[in-house]
């Protein structure tokens, strides 16, 4: 076993202590750089959540307005549909209406056409008269 002088020992010890003070600065800084940097991700994990938030609301909103158009769009196709079904009945009321103005001249012809058949052909009058 060495002894050492006191010098020595006095030397040595403050060798130790300024070794054991820097390690302990590092281990120190080490711990401050993860807080920082744990604080760092906490901070980007909130602006994340924020986004995502803002997001959802901004999907709700247009869920809600795409909801609005598609019940609009169905009314207007509904009152589209109800016109398109009017107007054909109005088409199909003139063609009878049309039709049902006709019908006295056809007649009329008709009564011409069989009286002209009668004065050329009297036996004409027994034919029909069977109908």
């Amino acid at each position: 076993m060495t002894f050492c002088s006191p010098c020595e020992s006095l030397i040595q010890n403050r060798f130790l202590e300024g070794c054991l003070s820097v390690w302990l600065k590092r281990g120190a800084n080490r711990c401050s750089e993860k807080a920082d940097l744990v604080d760092s991700l906490n901070r980007d994990l909130a602006r994340a959540r924020d986004k995502r938030d803002a997001l959802a609301s901004g999907v709700a909103t247009l869920t809600a307005q795409i909801a609005e158009l598609e019940a609009s769009l169905s009314a207007e196709n509904d009152r589209r549909e109800r016109e398109r079904a009017a107007n054909e009945i109005e088409g199909v009321k003139k063609q009878v209406r049309d039709s049902y103005l006709q019908f006295p001249s056809v007649i009329a012809g008709l009564r011409d056409a069989t009286e002209m058949a009668m004065a050329i052909a009297p036996e004409t009058r027994a034919n029909l008269m069977s109908y």
